[in-house]
């Protein structure tokens, strides 16, 4: 069973890189991370950061 996890993210974007951290390292690997992130440019920007290096360094995808 895949396990759907939603994340909006609103003006936190420093909190992204441990909440990313903590899920890829649960030991149930049949997920995705979906991230909400909020119209803040610089949310949007640290994010999409955080998400290309996570992509880049794992299997998983996470998506925003």
């Amino acid at each position: 069973m895949k396990i759907k996890l939603i994340v909006p993210v609103y003006k936190s974007a420093g909190n992204l890189q441990r909440l990313c951290d903590s899920v890829i390292s649960q030991s149930y690997s049949d997920w995705e991370l979906i991230i909400s992130v909020d119209s803040c440019e610089e949310s949007y920007l640290k994010a999409k950061e955080i998400i290309s290096n996570l992509n880049s360094e794992n299997s998983k995808k996470v998506t925003a």
